[in-house]
């Protein structure tokens, strides 16, 4: 979804500044990668996950609050998502 947007020229998130997660919160939004990571089946660096963390992630609650704005707003700024931003209600 995230590149169908930025085809669009649109950006939705500062990828940049992504908040840096722990393992425990990949765990929570991932758990069938950690699983597989846990059996050995995939490496952290499969997942873009290099060194002991905390890392940069793409968290589906980023996504929600950046497109939970205004269609102007949404088009004309760039959505900086902080670490509660991983939860939407």
């Amino acid at each position: 979804m995230l590149e169908a947007y930025r085809r669009a020229r649109i950006r939705l998130l500062d990828l940049n500044g992504l908040p840096l997660v722990d393992m425990a919160i990949i765990a929570a939004a991932y758990p069938r990668q950690t699983q597989l990571l846990k059996r050995g089946l995939i490496r952290a660096e499969d997942l873009g996950l290099a060194g002991d963390g905390p890392w940069p992630v793409l968290l589906c609650g980023y996504l929600f609050h950046a497109l939970n704005r205004a269609e102007d707003v949404l088009r004309r700024e760039v959505y900086s998502p902080d670490g509660m931003d991983r939860h939407f209600r």
